[in-house]
C-alpha cells in the first residue's frame, strides 16, 4: 500500500475509534439501564423525546439492537402511554418538583423527535426486517400527518414543532431544524402529503435565511418574522443540508444561501455559537458540538480536518448531552459510518 493510501486509511480509522469511544461514552453515561436519555447539563436529569429519538436513531446507525429494543420501549411506556401507534411521545419526562414522583412533565409533542423515531422505525423495520417496527413507524407517521402537519396559507403545508401551541388564528411559529430534508423526501414514499412538505420546507428555509444564517425560531404571517438569534436551534440546519445527497436537488442552493456560516468558519477557525440578526453580532467561539455539526457542511477536506481536531483536543471537558448528539450525528457521517441516498433512504457501513 502506498504512503497516500496508508495515510487516508489511519485517517479514516482515526474518525471510526473516535466515533466509537464516543458512542460508547455516550451510552454508557447517557442512557439508563432500561433506556431512558439522561440529559445530565439539566439539573432535573430530564429526559426529552429528543434525546429518545437520537438514540434510536444512532443504534440503528451502530446495528445495536440490543439498545434500540430497551430506548423504543422506555420510550413507549414513558413517553407514549403504552401505545406509539396512539399517542405521539410527550416532549419531556422527569422529576416533579412539588411531589418529587417521576413522570411527565410536559404531554405537548416534539415533532422533530416525532419525525426521527418514526424514520429510525421505518428504517429499522427494512434493515432488520422486522415487521413490528414497520408498523409502529407507519402509525407514528400517521398521528404526524394528522397531529404536526398544518396548510399555513401562502406556504403550503408545513410541519409544525408541536401539537398545541404554535398555531394562533393566522400566525404558525416554526423551528427550521425541526425537518430534515432527508427525512421529508422518506416520508414521501409512504404519503403523498410529504412531497409537498418536502418542497415547501426546502423553501422555507430559504425564505427564512437572514444574511447567511438561519434562525432558530421563526413565525409567518404575511411573512417570515424571524427570532433575533441563531444558534443551538440552528446549527442543525447546516448539519442536515451538509448530509444530503448530492443529487438533491436543493442541496447546491441551500448552501449557497448559508455560505456565510462557511466563511466564518474559515475565518475564525470554527462555527460561531450565535449570530444576532439583529445587531449583527457574533459570537464566534461555538462548542466542540457545533464542530461537528459543522463536518458535513464544509466542502474542503482541510477545515473538516481541522473541526475533528477540536473534537478530539476538546472532547473529554466538554462532554455533555446535546456536544455528543451532534458529534454523533456529525462525526458519523464524516466517518462514513453512514449517508443517505436520494430518496432519504439510510446507508450504513454495517449493511
Amino acid at each position: 500500500m502506498n504512503l497516500f493510501l496508508l495515510t487516508a486509511c489511519l485517517a479514516q480509522d482515526q474518525k471510526e475509534v473516535t466515533y466509537q469511544k464516543i458512542y460508547q461514552n455516550f451510552t454508557s453515561k447517557y442512557i439508563s439501564d432500561d433506556g431512558r436519555v439522561i440529559d445530565l447539563s439539566d439539573s432535573r436529569k430530564i429526559t426529552t423525546s429528543e434525546g429518545q429519538s437520537y438514540a434510536l436513531f444512532f443504534a440503528l446507525v451502530n446495528n445495536d439492537q440490543a439498545n434500540f429494543a430497551k430506548i423504543l420501549k422506555w420510550t413507549v411506556n414513558n413517553l407514549s402511554q403504552g401505545d406509539l401507534t396512539q399517542h405521539l411521545p410527550a416532549w419531556v419526562w422527569g422529576e416533579d418538583p412539588t411531589t418529587h414522583e417521576w413522570k411527565i412533565l410536559d404531554t405537548n409533542s416534539a415533532s422533530d423527535a416525532d419525525l426521527w423515531i418514526a424514520y429510525s422505525l421505518l428504517e429499522a423495520g427494512r434493515l432488520w426486517k422486522n415487521a413490528d417496527y414497520k408498523a409502529q413507524g407507519l402509525a407514528l407517521l400517521k398521528q404526524i400527518e394528522r397531529k404536526e402537519v398544518r396548510a399555513v396559507d401562502g406556504i403550503g403545508q408545513l410541519v409544525i414543532p408541536g401539537e398545541v401551541g404554535f398555531v394562533h388564528a393566522n400566525s404558525w411559529k416554526i423551528n427550521p431544524s425541526y425537518s430534515p430534508l432527508q427525512l421529508t423526501a422518506y416520508f414521501a414514499q409512504y404519503s403523498d402529503i410529504w412531497a409537498e412538505i418536502h418542497k415547501n420546507t426546502a423553501n422555507m428555509l430559504a425564505q427564512t435565511a437572514s444574511q447567511g444564517y438561519s434562525p432558530d425560531w421563526a413565525t409567518y404571517t404575511t411573512q417570515w418574522n424571524l427570532d433575533e438569534q441563531s444558534s443551538y436551534d440552528a446549527i442543525r440546519v447546516y448539519m442536515w443540508i451538509g448530509m444530503l445527497n448530492d443529487a438533491d436537488i436543493y442541496k447546491k442552493q441551500l448552501k449557497a444561501t448559508f455560505k456565510p456560516f462557511e466563511l466564518q468558519i474559515q475565518q475564525a477557525g470554527q462555527p460561531p455559537r450565535s449570530f444576532n440578526f439583529k445587531n449583527k453580532t457574533l459570537d464566534i467561539q461555538g462548542p466542540i458540538g457545533f464542530s461537528a455539526a459543522a463536518l458535513p457542511f464544509l466542502n474542503q477536506q482541510e477545515e473538516q480536518e481541522k473541526q475533528f481536531e477540536l473534537i478530539v483536543n476538546q472532547y473529554e471537558e466538554n462532554d455533555s448531552y446535546y456536544n455528543n448528539v451532534l458529534i454523533l450525528f456529525g462525526l458519523g457521517w464524516y466517518a462514513n459510518l453512514y449517508t443517505f441516498d436520494l430518496n432519504g433512504n439510510l446507508k450504513t457501513k454495517w449493511r
